[in-house]
């Protein structure tokens, strides 16, 4: 067991670390930002920024280097470094096996670490000297809005519920993709853009794009990057159940079953692909063997199953929220507030470990499958919960302060992230345990908004207005 009680030790070290690494953090975003107002927006006037001499805007961003350096922790993109030079290798020594490089023969190239610098330094300062632009945040409203030569910002999206509900008169869906202004896709933006089809002929004017994704997004995305950084960063909490990865911590988990065993807890794990939504191939076990044999199917992490929740009308039940993300650093996140979605299990919950194979008992998501449907409004549900003596505003706050800590500890350990021409949504899941915590179950990239539509029309508009017309609509800021 001595792998389990190291990995508790350690969870326990880094719970006690983290309020003074948060604030220092925060901290260290305050320096950079007066950093930039001080030598940049307060010392020039914007118009001439963009026409400094190239030596004197280089003299300014070499003494931000220990700023930028004391700010953020570069392990994850020094991995992803040495990851590229491991691939390229391989790919190398048997270029028909790598799809990455047949499709992209420079797709291991890219100097990430420069790049990464480019972008925080661009996203924090907003100034973009290669393309010319002053304010990049209010590039739309600038250009596009004010400009008395106005035209419509052109979207392109392969989403009909996109296509279909942005009413917004200064924005126009276009079927041309090369010709838009936003690409908002449901499929990874990076690989198109890689194709080059945006590359435009020496001498003309670089084409200004913003997408709907973020780059390296997969430190939220894929859930064993997600548990690695609320562990690494928040230690034991109580909004991420115990998680450990299958494939580097297997004999910590076996300790923690066989002490849970002896020590008469409970041993229900949830067996969770790193990768996948949906609820597929997830395995609710008190099983040892059929955990273990899991990862025969895929790559998975194993979590403590939440055993003592609260339950609506006697069933299992999750939320999912719209964050709306317009900046990773410095962090501008907002949660969407006029609805949720309220995802509640068919049949009455219960811990018999008979039922694990139910999916009508043990998960909440009907919508792909031909299980009956449940609609429950926003305010039934807040209904339910103050008539059982839950204050649902309480509840809501702990949401919003764990989804916003958890984006300022994604921009910390992951800068990469940042790129000052990307915009996003995710929908995230959460499950409320008996001691009324919110648990963030999962963080999903292009949710399906088929449901938002319906009930808010506005929706996209709302979104739209929000990230690129400076209007914040719907939404409540973290």
């Amino acid at each position: 067991m001595n792998e389990f009680y190291q990995k508790i030790n350690k969870l326990n070290k880094i719970s006690s670390e983290f309020p003074s690494n948060l604030a220092n953090y925060q901290t260290s975003i305050e320096k950079c930002l007066k950093y930039f107002d001080e030598n940049l927006l307060n010392k020039f006037v914007k118009n001439k920024i963009l026409s400094l001499e190239k030596d004197e805007f280089l003299k300014v961003l070499s003494e931000f280097d220990n700023l930028y350096s004391e700010s953020f922790d570069f392990t994850k993109l020094k991995n992803k470094i040495e990851e590229n030079k491991r691939n390229k290798t391989k790919a190398l020594n048997n270029p028909d096996s790598d799809v990455n490089l047949s499709e992209n023969p420079n797709v291991y190239d890219a100097n990430l670490e420069e790049v990464c610098k480019k972008n925080v330094i661009e996203s924090l300062s907003q100034i973009d000297p290669n393309l010319k632009i002053s304010n990049i945040e209010c590039y739309f409203v600038d250009n596009f809005i004010k400009n008395d030569k106005k035209r419509k910002i052109k979207v392109f999206s392969d989403l009909d519920y996109v296509r279909n509900n942005i009413k917004n008169e200064n924005f126009e869906i276009v079927t041309d993709l090369t010709s838009a202004d936003i690409l908002w896709l449901n499929t990874d933006v990076f690989k198109i853009l890689e194709t080059g089809i945006f590359e435009v002929k020496e001498g003309e004017k670089p084409k200004i794009l913003f997408k709907n994704q973020f780059p390296f997004e997969g430190i939220i995305t894929m859930k064993s990057h997600l548990s690695y950084l609320i562990q690494d960063n928040f230690g034991l909490n109580n909004f991420l159940g115990l998680t450990y990865d299958m494939e580097t911590e297997l004999a910590a988990l076996i300790g923690n079953y066989y002490y849970n065993s002896e020590n008469y807890l409970d041993n229900t794990w949830i067996l969770k692909p790193i990768n996948m939504t949906r609820s597929m191939d997830m395995i609710v076990t008190d099983n040892i063997d059929e955990i273990i044999r899991s990862v025969e199917t895929g790559q998975k992490i194993c979590q403590k199953y939440l055993d003592k929740t609260i339950l609506l009308n006697k069933k299992k039940f999750d939320l999912r929220f719209i964050v709306v993300l317009k900046k990773i650093i410095p962090l501008e996140v907002y949660i969407y507030s006029k609805m949720f979605w309220v995802r509640s299990a068919n049949q009455d919950f219960t811990m018999d470990s008979r039922t694990f194979t139910d999916y009508e008992t043990h998960f909440t998501v009907m919508n792909y499958s031909n299980y009956e449907k449940k609609t429950i409004y926003n305010y039934e549900f807040i209904e339910y919960l103050e008539k059982n003596y839950i204050n649902w505003n309480d509840i809501y706050e702990k949401i919003k302060i764990n989804v916003k800590n958890l984006f300022l500890m994604a921009g910390k350990n992951c800068p990469q992230m940042s790129d000052p021409y990307s915009r996003s949504i995710y929908g995230i899941d959460i499950m409320i345990d008996e001691d009324l915590n919110p648990r963030i179950l999962e963080v999903n990239f292009s949710p399906d908004c088929t449901r938002a539509c319906k009930f808010v029309p506005e929706f996209f508009d709302q979104i739209f207005s929000t990230l690129f017309l400076e209007d914040p609509q719907g939404v409540d800021k973290l």
